[in-house]
């Protein structure tokens, strides 16, 4: 579970990662919905940093509503809804700029940024 500062500080980062490197969905028979997210800077420059976002308990999932040429996000960001009292949902994930290119709501998640 993320901190509120955590959830900030993610929320801060997420505009300069557009690029999907990765999207795995796994759908296994009496487990929850899990979803791992690899995504690389969106600037021309070269760059080995990779967020990665994990997300477990996974509703309500959108991917490319819309035909893409090419897999990328505008900016994602990341809403506790832990308020709203949804039974197994604390947050929902969405991108803000490319038509809700990738949505979903999770029960838990964790992000990373990875220089390597």
């Amino acid at each position: 579970m993320l901190t509120t500062k955590e959830l900030s500080e993610l929320n801060r980062k997420t505009p300069s990662f557009g690029q999907i490197e990765e999207l795995s969905i796994s759908w296994i028979k009496g487990e929850p919905v899990a979803l791992a997210l690899t995504l690389r800077a969106s600037d021309a420059k070269p760059s080995h940093a990779r967020l990665i976002i994990r997300a477990v308990g996974i509703s309500d999932l959108r991917v490319f509503p819309d035909k893409v040429g090419y897999p990328e996000i505008g900016s994602l960001h990341v809403r506790d809804i832990s308020d709203r009292g949804w039974e197994g949902t604390r947050y929902e994930v969405f991108d803000q700029e490319q038509s809700e290119a990738l949505t979903f709501y999770c029960a838990d998640l964790e992000a990373e940024v990875r220089t390597s």
